[in-house]
């Protein structure tokens, strides 16, 4: 799946949960260990994005859901997913 593709199905994901009233936020602590990760990752580019997933990571390391495509970091909840096509 291109970086696009995957980037969009993410974000429709975290809007449906939030829609919902799903908290999808993590504590300061682990948006704090979340981003030193990816600040000290080779594949974070000047312009603060994931040249693996293309995301940008002040934002992804704050939401629950998401992960690390490196598995550096791993999602801390588990919500459900509208599948797209």
């Amino acid at each position: 799946m291109s970086k696009f593709k995957n980037g969009a199905k993410e974000l429709f994901q975290i809007a449906v949960n939030l829609s919902k009233g799903v908290d999808l936020s993590v504590s300061e602590e682990v948006k704090a260990k979340r981003r030193k990760i990816c600040e000290e990752c080779p594949h974070l580019t000047k312009l603060g994005r994931c040249d693996q997933c293309g995301c940008f990571y002040m934002a992804k390391t704050a939401v629950a859901t998401s992960e690390c495509p490196l598995q550096k970091w791993l999602k801390e909840k588990e919500v459900w997913n509208i599948e797209l096509n």
